[in-house]
């Protein structure tokens, strides 16, 4: 004690433990609890540093830091004191206080100033009410995020949908767009301007353009009647107008004009078209070129008034040529029996020339109607040519330069030659008559192939190989509304007593009887083409030898059984038979023939039969006789007869024709051949 007294009294300083009398208890109780204050205090500043470390959006911070530096100037302040229980460690302990001082000055005047924001600090009822206020606008939220995704997702669909129908009718409008440029119709949308200067076309397809030859820029902006010209129908185009007025649609036909001046026939109809409320705001055009279905429909026509023209002119003749006949056969029978000087001699060789013009005549209608009798073979366009070239040479004259080339390897056709040469000569005529100053006449003949498209733009034409024979001049040309006339019997433009009006008409009956057809090609002031086309009979065909001329009178013998219907031609034909040398047993019905044929104890040798006979032809009669009879000759008498009774009948069985009106020659030549 008294050492512990004297060293304490030795130091300067004295530690704080003196004042508790070092009594151990007191001591201890100060140096622990100051101890666990202290470790508190440092403990705080941890604290807070990790808060702030998490809340750094805390917005007094510099509060929290500033409590966290005197906190732990305090805590230091409590641990100094213990140290100074023993150790007396007084300015240490007096610095640790001064910056207690220093850090507790600045948080208490800091903390002056954040108490109105610490008061307005939400209470716990408050923070509850707000936080049950949150969780109902949180939940909100959540229903109103709800029903943004369903209207998303339903939006979506919709999209989806509205995308797939502008799919669908892009689609629908890119194959209508398609279509529209592929169709062979025109199509135009003019504007609904019916006033001068009129509708503005807007929209027209690539085909109008194809159709009228204008680009479709040089169209657009345009207005329809650049197509109009002189020979358009004003009052269709009224009618149009007028009808459009009344806001309804209308169809017409015109001749219209392609962009280089050449007309064709546009059919059309013109549709108005309207918007929601009904108003007309354009109009809808569709285009069709109709040119070569109306020269189709002119072909018929004219081909079917020919045609019933021919079937008059057919049975006229038919009926005619009986009667010729008669007067000739009878009047050749009376030229045999005057003498030279007999002063009825010349009145009857008027009568026999007379009869042979209008034999001449009847021919001509005859084979206008496709009627004439023929003698078909294999033969070539050539030969004919070079055979008619001798006669062309005194009927052309020297005004018209006459040019014919023959083709080596032309083809053959079946048909008669004297009919070909006479086509020749008919052409050539014609040609020499269209040249009155003189000109140059070309005959052309040669292969060629008519295709499906050349057959579709000319009516009754059957594609396949053909032999061509072309007529050409130099002359005047035919006017187009007298082109389609020349064809017709009795037609003709040239003046009385020049020509019968039968020369083309024969021409195309010869050529429609063999199965060919015929066209022309004029213009005016250039000249003329007729070309005929016949059909090409196979490679390896052969031209059969030239008949002999029939004798002049031939006699013969035997039983010879004539029907005719016609008394006065049955009559006549008995009388040259029986002159000649034959007996004839007359029937005037194909009935009562029959009976005889069937009879055997009648002989006969030759059936001499016309053609067209009530109630059973020439042809049946032969069929039906030649079954009790099969080696009896047949020759048939005929003012017209058809291609299939000819090639059938004739060519095949061995039979001849004789053609009415006949001679006495004729005839009996004929019967001595069969």
């Amino acid at each position: 004690m008294d050492s512990t007294t004297s060293a304490l009294h030795a130091m300067t300083q004295l530690p704080h433990g003196y004042c508790y009398f070092w009594d151990p208890g007191l001591i201890w109780l100060h140096a622990i609890s100051d101890l666990l204050i202290g470790a508190a205090y440092l403990a705080i500043p941890l604290l807070l540093y990790r808060f702030l470390k998490q809340r750094a959006d805390v917005p007094f911070n510099w509060m929290v830091w500033c409590f966290a530096l005197f906190i732990f100037a305090c805590g230091a302040t409590h641990l100094m004191g213990v140290v100074n229980i023993w150790i007396p460690s007084w300015w240490t302990s007096g610095a640790v206080k001064a910056v207690t001082a220093a850090a507790s000055i600045p948080t208490a005047v800091l903390l002056y100033r954040l108490t109105p924001q610490l008061v307005t600090l939400p209470s716990p009822t408050q923070l509850h009410a707000a936080n049950t206020m949150l969780a109902a606008e949180v939940a909100e939220r959540r229903r109103i995020e709800a029903m943004l995704r369903d209207a998303q997702i339903e939006l979506e669909r919709r999209v989806d949908e509205r995308t797939a129908d502008l799919a669908r009718a892009n689609a629908s409008l890119q194959l209508l767009e398609s279509a529209v440029a592929q169709a062979t119709d025109g199509f135009t949308i003019t504007t609904a301007d019916l006033d001068e200067p009129g509708p503005t076309i807007v929209f027209a397809n690539p085909a109008l353009s194809a159709m009228t030859e204008y680009p479709l820029e040089e169209m657009l902006g345009n207005t329809p009647r650049m197509l109009h010209g002189a020979h358009t129908d004003r009052t269709v185009l009224d009618e149009l107008r007028s009808s459009l007025a009344d806001t309804g649609a209308f169809a017409g036909e015109t001749v219209n004009y392609r962009r280089d001046g050449s007309e064709f026939t546009m059919s059309w109809k013109v549709t108005p078209i309207r918007d929601d409320s009904g108003r007309v705001t354009h109009y809808l055009g569709v285009h069709r070129d109709v040119t070569a279905q109306r020269s189709l429909e002119m072909q018929f026509r004219q081909a079917q008034k020919l045609e019933a023209v021919g079937q008059l002119a057919g049975g006229i003749a038919h009926d005619f040529n009986n009667l010729l006949t008669v007067i000739g056969g009878n009047c050749s029978l009376l030229l045999s029996e005057l003498t030279a000087t007999d002063p009825s001699r010349q009145l009857a060789e008027e009568i026999d020339d007379a009869s042979q013009r209008a034999e001449r005549l009847t021919r001509q209608l005859l084979t206008f109607s496709r009627r004439q009798i023929r003698q078909p073979q294999a033969v070539s366009f050539d030969v004919v040519v070079a055979d008619a070239l001798r006669l062309l040479g005194r009927l052309l004259g020297h005004r018209v330069e006459l040019r014919f080339a023959p083709t080596g390897d032309l083809g053959l056709v079946w048909a008669d030659p004297d009919q070909l040469e006479q086509v020749v000569l008919n052409l050539a005529v014609n040609a020499r008559d269209a040249m009155p100053r003189g000109g140059t006449l070309t005959i052309e003949t040669r292969n060629v192939e008519l295709g499906a498209e050349y057959a579709g733009l000319h009516f009754d034409v059957v594609p396949g190989a053909y032999v061509m024979l072309c007529v050409t001049d130099t002359g005047a040309g035919i006017p187009p509304e007298i082109l389609q006339q020349i064809f017709e019997p009795f037609f003709t433009t040239k003046s009385e007593g020049k020509g019968t009006g039968l020369g083309l008409a024969t021409v195309r009956g010869i050529v429609r009887q063999a199965r060919g057809n015929m066209f022309v090609y004029s213009e005016v002031g250039v000249g003329t083409s007729f070309k005929v086309y016949l059909p090409r009979l196979h490679d390896g065909t052969r031209a059969p030898v030239a008949s002999v001329e029939p004798t002049v009178l031939v006699r013969g013998s035997g039983v010879v059984l004539l029907v005719e219907d016609d008394t006065a031609v049955r009559s006549l034909a008995a009388r040259i038979l029986e002159r000649a040398g034959y007996t004839v047993i007359q029937s005037d019905a194909p009935e009562l023939a029959l009976a005889l044929a069937r009879d055997p104890q009648q002989r006969f040798d030759i059936l001499l039969t016309d053609v067209m006979m009530p109630g059973m032809s020439g042809p049946e009669l032969a069929a039906a006789i030649r079954v009790v009879r099969p080696t009896m000759r047949v020759a048939y008498m005929s003012g017209y007869t058809d291609s299939s009774l000819e090639e059938r009948e004739i060519l095949e069985s061995r039979a001849v024709m004789i053609a009415k009106p006949f001679t006495i020659e004729s005839l009996t030549s004929q019967i001595a051949r069969t």
